[in-house]
């Protein structure tokens, strides 16, 4: 029997932590850099399986973080994620937070 290389969240969990499996405290870290950074998921949807072929997310953010976050998610861009966003910002008349919806299509042929 042949085996087969890692699929869904395996697959997920490697790339992004390098193992199929996370200890306790690599999630924590991932958690606190999120709230670190301002950003709060406020919807997320994908499409695909075992493998999602896209990802949509709205996700708001505090004035004060847009930069950064806008540049992380531009850096996000590439061969395998081909990532595009909109912004909306929230509250009148001060503004107090940003929408971004998010959309990667993935290139699931390689």
């Amino acid at each position: 029997m042949a085996t087969v290389g890692s699929r869904g969240s395996d697959k997920i969990l490697e790339q992004l932590f390098g193992d199929k499996t996370i200890t306790k405290e690599q999630l924590a870290s991932a958690v606190e850099q999120a709230t670190a950074s301002g950003l709060k998921i406020e919807r997320w949807w994908w499409k695909g399986q075992p493998q999602p072929d896209w990802f949509r997310a709205v996700a708001t953010v505090k004035p004060e973080n847009a930069g950064t976050t806008l540049t992380q998610l531009v850096n996000m861009h590439n061969e395998l994620n081909q990532l595009s966003f909109e912004v909306f910002p929230k509250g009148i008349p001060k503004l107090d937070a940003l929408d971004v919806r998010i959309t990667v299509h993935r290139n699931v042929r390689g």
